[in-house]
């Protein structure tokens, strides 16, 4: 386990979010993500398919363990000219190197795309899910928080999240899914007994703890 220290006294849970352009507004810093009691870090890598942040995953020398690991479903295969089977295959590779350097691991789906056929974004997330399974890892859907017909919520290429609405949802949807996944566990709840969830965004937090419901014991984490 990763222990970091602030003035405060209150020990923080590192998570590591692996991921694509969608990351960069959070490793600038144009968009905060609420840190109460997590400190995040990113591996962020514009464009990067799923094969593609393999090799930096292999590559990548990261000195601290991160309690947690949050890999964001590359959305960038949409584009790679391949079919959703060998978009499955580079992604189970990719499970299999983060998992080959960490144990704690799940997985958030990638944002929809207003410029990408709806249907074919819909077969790949299929994809992904059914791949994530089999490697035993948890897969979290985050579709039905960017509604389509809010195009506000979007750039203007239609790819990428806005820094004001956008990015923002992607922001709550990492930090509560963080923080369920490692809140589940004794002794981040007997470290953190005075915790207050901070005011971001309270609709967001319900709906993740309505369709990220926390594990039970440990059973759910192994793998098979």
């Amino acid at each position: 386990m990763a222990d970091v220290f602030y003035g405060t006294g209150w020990r923080h849970k590192l998570v590591l979010v692996i991921g694509d352009s969608h990351l960069r507004s959070f490793v600038e810093a144009v968009v905060a993500v609420p840190e109460d009691h997590i400190s995040l870090g990113y591996s962020c890598t514009p464009g990067a398919t799923a094969e593609e942040l393999r090799q930096e995953i292999l590559g990548e020398n990261i000195p601290l363990s991160p309690d947690l690991v949050v890999l964001l479903a590359p959305s960038n295969n949409l584009t790679a000219n391949m079919t959703t089977t060998e978009a499955g295959k580079d992604f189970t590779h990719l499970m299999a190197a983060v998992l080959h350097r960490w144990e704690n691991v799940i997985v958030l789906d990638f944002p929809p795309r207003l410029n990408e056929d709806i249907q074919y974004q819909g077969h790949l997330r299929n994809e992904y899910h059914r791949a994530a399974a089999r490697m035993g890892l948890k897969y979290l859907s985050v579709v039905h928080h960017f509604p389509l017909k809010h195009s506000k919520l979007w750039c203007k290429d239609g790819v990428h999240l806005s820094d004001d609405f956008g990015t923002p949802i992607l922001a709550d949807l990492l930090w509560a899914s963080a923080y369920l996944e490692l809140n589940t566990t004794r002794e981040f709840m007997s470290r953190s007994l005075s915790y207050r969830p901070p005011v971001f965004n309270p609709v967001i937090a319900e709906r993740v703890r309505q369709t990220f419901p926390p594990k039970e014991g440990n059973d759910s984490q192994k793998r098979h």
